[in-house]
């Protein structure tokens, strides 16, 4: 029979990985059919001039539910938080644990979102992102919307730099990698 903490874990994680999903479905579908997420953020996707029935089901608050990626970020925010406390409490409140846990955690993410990072630069620099025909493509369009507006010009090595080492963990500036942000 499982440990209660081994069950823990795979809730945690069947959890983690459910709201993963309706994270990425977020992003392909602000990309790509920006006018669904109208009802949910107004300000940065324009609706569709002449919404058909099924965009209308599409973007009605039941339907959005699966695929708003504000509330999986929250969800990933609270497990976060669970799972990095927890061990504190089972150490008498040892504040050695958290900060050990802390600084584990700033340098377990720090390595991962700097070879993205490096990665999403090597391919600006090759001329690799179709960001802005895409965008033009499905629509998402303006100064609002972060498929247009994503691998701006001009971006040097020096940004990619400063966004490995502390800006994209720290400041949360997304230049080489905004869907991290």
């Amino acid at each position: 029979m499982p440990s209660s903490t081994s069950q823990k874990k795979k809730n945690a994680d069947g959890l983690r990985g459910i709201a993963c999903l309706a994270v990425v479905l977020h992003h392909f579908v602000g990309a790509f059919l920006p006018y669904l997420l109208h009802h949910i953020y107004p300000e940065s996707f324009a609706a569709k001039s002449a919404p058909s029935l099924l965009v209308k089901i599409f973007s009605s608050p039941a339907i959005t539910l699966f695929y708003n990626g504000g509330f999986p970020v929250m969800i990933f925010f609270v497990l976060s938080g669970y799972v990095l406390a927890t061990p504190y409490y089972n150490h008498n409140s040892n504040p050695t644990v958290l900060h050990r846990r802390l600084w584990g955690r700033y340098f377990r993410f720090a390595i991962p979102v700097a070879a993205s990072i490096l990665i999403s630069f090597a391919i600006y620099q090759c001329h690799g992102y179709f960001n802005i025909p895409a965008a033009e493509i499905s629509g998402s369009t303006g100064s609002t919307s972060w498929l247009y507006t994503c691998f701006k010009p001009g971006l040097s090595y020096i940004t990619c730099f400063n966004d490995m080492l502390w800006r994209s963990l720290i400041l949360g500036e997304g230049h080489f990698n905004p869907v991290c942000w």
